[in-house]
């Protein structure tokens, strides 16, 4: 039995606009029935049902008195009657617009609760406040006392975290700097780019900021030209380190890449700038892992800290072996993450490995790891000739060595970065609390290097390179301050011996 045979039996004839025949169905393509109740003037069968028919294809509903539509006049007909007229007609719904409601709302209020959209801006926390140093940086630096407010859609650490990897910085600039290499001992060449300031520092300083990037990082990647450019423009002179075998153009010399906590490649940067610029002051910047071998290269030797006015340390975790366990949850996606880095790792190993690898040596667990440990396990702590990777883990780290920095030191995290959570900030909090020249500034929003700023679209530069170089410059005010003073000191003293 045909359709229109269905339909009319079921439903009566009553002036109907247009009938249907066996010819015009076979032309029709149909892929639903709207039936509708004539005499309500509303939908009929069951209401907010749609009603698609087996085995026909297309989009033609079928509505009356419209050209190339089925228009049908029916009885009113309760519920059990349409749907029994349904079943004949081999009809089946397809979804309730009541659903559909629903499934838009949840979807909209998850999206809401993931990305954190209702939640405002917050001033960043400073530990410790009420220390003489924090108090001077609270009256000096402007955003310390002001709320970071990202984008509508930067309110969420993974958004943030995402796009600076995938993106960096928008609209970053190319600052043309001098590529400098270092010959080490070991027979590996450290290289560095050097940037000369485009203007003249308005405090009259003659300062270079000796810059270790992040993870797999050099001095090409977006947010460290962003950084650069912001410095330049302030009379800062600037030298990134290029960590070893991060850069694709630049071949191995010997048999090793950087690691988490090796600073001889950073040690021979800052030596080379205090012999080229006897006169500058250096400012040491860490951004991730670069944070971390920055606060151990302070540590490891006093006289590191030598012609240094301060050290600033960003997003990194503290702690090697801490973070490796992190990183192997599940929560906030970290595996995935730990996944990711691995990836991204072994890219680098692959690119190197005629220089790193023997020919005969097995890279099968190189080829299999889907975990940063295995790598570490396996190549990286071979490199250095450490004799496990807990002591690879424990001398690489930065926390047992930050107790022997003098100098001014500024550590920050934000509170919703998914790789460094709120159990590896105790070592900066427990820090900030014992020595008075340690500020660790915490924000609530940020990610993990991310730290946009903008309503919608971003803007170019980001909030933590404005706060970073506040801080210098109060830093640098402050030892002019000191200097005065220790000056008027020695020249009272003797005023009182004459």
């Amino acid at each position: 039995m045909t359709c229109a045979k269905t339909l009319t039996q079921r439903f009566g004839t009553c002036n109907p606009t247009w009938r249907p025949n066996e010819k015009s169905l076979s032309h029709m393509r149909l892929s639903h029935v709207r039936i509708r109740n004539t005499e309500a003037g509303a939908a009929a069968a069951v209401p907010g049902k749609v009603w698609v028919v087996p085995g026909l294809e297309g989009s033609e509903e079928v509505r009356g008195g419209h050209r190339g539509h089925v228009g049908v006049r029916c009885m009113s007909l309760d519920s059990s009657s349409s749907k029994m007229a349904a079943s004949e007609l081999g009809l089946t719904p397809v979804l309730d617009l009541k659903l559909v409601l629903v499934l838009v709302l949840v979807l909209v209020l998850v999206l809401v609760w993931t990305l954190d959209l209702v939640s405002p801006g917050s001033v960043p926390l400073i530990f410790s406040p009420d220390s003489e140093l924090n108090q001077f940086l609270l009256r000096c630096c402007p955003l310390l006392s002001e709320p970071y407010v990202p984008p509508l859609w930067g309110r969420s650490g993974h958004v943030q975290t995402w796009l600076y990897a995938l993106i960096g910085r928008f609209g970053a600039p190319r600052p043309k700097g001098e590529e400098l290499q270092i010959k080490l001992s070991d027979g590996s060449t450290a290289t560095f780019r050097l940037f000369e300031p485009s203007a003249a520092c308005r405090t009259g300083a003659d300062l270079t900021v000796a810059l270790c990037p992040g993870f797999c990082n050099h001095s090409d990647h977006r947010y460290v030209r962003t950084f650069v450019h912001e410095a330049l423009g302030r009379g800062l002179r600037c030298a990134v380190l290029n960590l070893l075998g991060a850069p694709p153009s630049v071949p191995l010399t010997a048999k090793r890449v950087f690691s988490y906590g090796f600073t001889q490649d950073f040690g021979a940067m800052v030596q080379t700038l205090k012999v080229r610029f006897p006169l500058t002051h250096l400012v040491l910047v860490g951004f991730s892992l670069g944070g971390n071998i920055v606060c151990k290269y302070l540590g490891e030797n006093r006289t590191n800290q030598d012609r240094v006015l301060c050290g600033l340390s960003v997003c990194q975790g503290y702690s090697a072996a801490r973070s490796q366990e992190v990183l192997l949850s599940w929560s906030q996606g970290r595996r995935l993450y730990n996944f990711l880095l691995t990836w991204k790792f072994r890219k680098l190993l692959l690119r190197h490995r005629k220089t790193l690898f023997s020919p005969d040596q097995d890279l099968r667990p190189l080829y299999r790891a889907t975990d940063l440990r295995l790598l570490d396990l396996h190549y990286i702590r071979r490199f250095q000739s450490y004799n496990s990777l807990q002591d690879y883990y424990e001398t690489e780290s930065c926390e047992h060595y930050l107790h022997n920095i003098s100098v001014p030191l500024l550590l920050v995290n934000s509170a919703d970065d998914p790789l460094v959570p709120e159990q590896l900030l105790n070592v900066p909090k427990n820090l900030a609390g014992s020595r008075p020249s340690v500020t660790f500034l915490l924000s609530s929003r940020g990610g993990h290097l991310g730290f946009f700023e903008g309503r919608v679209l971003p803007k170019p530069g980001s909030w933590i390179d404005k706060v970073l170089l506040q801080y210098i410059h109060a830093i640098y005010r402050r030892s002019l301050r000191g200097h005065s003073e220790v000056t008027q000191r020695s020249l009272r003293g003797h005023t009182e011996v004459m």
